[in-house]
């Protein structure tokens, strides 16, 4: 199920390094904030009322790259289905998962066939975008279709409406003796954020590049109801309805039984 992305999209960024940049950030107390933000979201909007308790749910995190979100949530009972379409993050998310562990899948988040299966699918921290508007939509729809009657989605990601004001054309991280600098670049006439890299690894310098596309809350809420969702919510941060000072945006969709 695996395929390669076409040229100047996400294709090789996500690998090894990227949990090596990312995992100090993304665990502790951030980790435990947004399992607590997608479980009381889940349980105001979505699948809690219909699957019963959180344990009960049976989840499907896509982009799931190192495992993070996936083993928490496996952790706490829940059957969790893991797709990432990089071998090397899989194979973290693997060694890092506990008993019960999820289930985890090589694919491209595009050809997902997994119809009616699941309460909940996240497309968790910026993981939705990387390709083109007919694409994304696309992945939008395998979602829907993957999702059972009043099952719902969950997006997470940066707020345009806010970050937009405040957009930095470089960054910078440090692992250990590695680095990672990225300019970024927005196009307004598509809508895309390009990003090039330039990280040393293990004493070794690569370049790259890939874009992901900046949605605002309307854009993503429009392409929610496009593919089928009859019922779009947009948060921010704080589960508060989103608003132009929020720095995150959380979109929460349900598919309805009509």
């Amino acid at each position: 199920m695996t395929a390669r992305h076409p040229a100047g999209e996400a294709d090789d960024v996500f690998d090894a390094s990227y949990a090596r940049f990312w995992a100090a950030e993304l665990g502790g107390e951030r980790l435990a904030d947004d399992i607590a933000r997608i479980k009381a979201v889940a349980a105001k909007v979505g699948p809690g009322a219909a699957a019963g308790s959180a344990s009960a749910w049976r989840v499907l995190d896509l982009g799931c790259a190192f495992g993070r979100i996936a083993n928490q949530l496996a952790a706490e009972g829940m059957a969790v289905t893991a797709v990432d379409q990089s071998a090397e993050l899989l194979a973290l998310a693997r060694a890092a998962a506990a008993d019960p562990s999820p289930t985890f899948v090589q694919a491209d988040m595009r050809a997902l066939t997994m119809p009616d299966s699941f309460d909940l699918a996240l497309l968790w921290f910026s993981t939705f975008g990387y390709f083109d508007d007919e694409q994304n939509r696309g992945v939008l729809d395998r979602v829907f279709a993957s999702l059972r009657i009043g099952g719902t989605l969950i997006i997470e990601t940066r707020n345009w409406d806010r970050i937009s004001r405040e957009f930095e054309p470089w960054s910078v991280r440090f692992s250990g003796d590695d680095v990672l600098i990225e300019r970024h670049e927005f196009i307004p006439l598509t809508g895309r954020q390009q990003t090039s890299q330039l990280a040393l690894v293990d004493g070794r310098w690569r370049n790259r590049s890939y874009f992901l596309r900046r949605y605002t809350g309307a854009e993503l809420a429009s392409m929610l109801f496009g593919v089928g969702f009859a019922d779009v919510h947009l948060y921010g941060e704080d589960l508060r309805p989103l608003t132009v000072e929020h720095r995150r945006l959380i979109a929460v969709a349900v598919r309805s039984g009509a």
